[in-house]
């Protein structure tokens, strides 16, 4: 029986020291600047090649909005 006991005690301590991951709403909130712009890019489908293609076009657009950013 005294085993029993100082194996859950054991447990317990063992569960207590990883930390809890907690995630609120409030976390997880961005604010977003008025002057952004947001972009969604769609894919066809999840096929591997449309999916190829919206990241083609994603990074061309950010290239793009980054270098006018830049000197504009």
């Amino acid at each position: 029986m005294r085993k029993l006991i100082l194996f859950s005690v054991l447990i317990f301590l063992i569960i207590g020291f990883f930390p809890q991951k907690v995630v609120s709403n409030e976390q997880a909130y961005q604010m977003i600047p008025d002057e952004a712009i947001r972009l969604r890019i769609l894919a066809n489908s999840d096929n591997e090649k449309d999916q190829e293609i919206k990241h083609a076009v994603r990074d061309a657009v950010n290239q793009e909005v980054t270098k006018c950013r830049r000197y504009g």
